[in-house]
């Protein structure tokens, strides 16, 4: 609403077990404000996160104080694994059951510990180099 206009709902609808509602109207279209409500998007989305639990980590996640503690686990604990999914390509387990799993998971890790080595290395020897010339 930035024109002082009321978009009317429209429907609703799940996306990634999450409940979304739509709000919009044909006047976005032709509205000089459009960007900078809805976005790129032609219509705006308003998102319901769903039970009490799950607003109250919503609202939590807003603060300052949940941003600084989820950025801590983005740092040290879920990095390997984006990393793992998304520049090594892996995104399940080829092989069945526990030990196989494991064993599997254990030599992901090790690869990923390697090639972090790897690149620490040879990120010393840039600097040994920058600082030589």
């Amino acid at each position: 609403m930035l024109n002082n206009k009321i978009l009317p709902y429209q429907k609703t609808y799940k996306y990634n077990e999450v409940s979304r509602r739509q709000y919009y109207s044909s006047d976005c279209l032709k509205c000089p404000n459009q960007e900078k409500c809805a976005g790129k998007n032609r219509v705006r989305i308003i998102t319901d996160y769903g039970g009490v639990l799950a607003k109250r980590m919503a609202l939590k996640m807003e603060t300052s104080e949940g941003k600084y503690e989820f950025a801590k686990r983005k740092q040290t604990v879920e990095w390997p694994f984006g990393n793992i999914k998304e520049n090594l390509k892996y995104t399940e387990f080829l092989t069945r059951g526990i030990t196989q799993t494991k064993t599997e998971k254990n030599l992901l890790s090790i690869s990923h510990n390697i090639k972090r080595l790897y690149n620490i290395q040879n990120q010393d020897k840039i600097n040994i180099i920058n600082l030589n010339t």
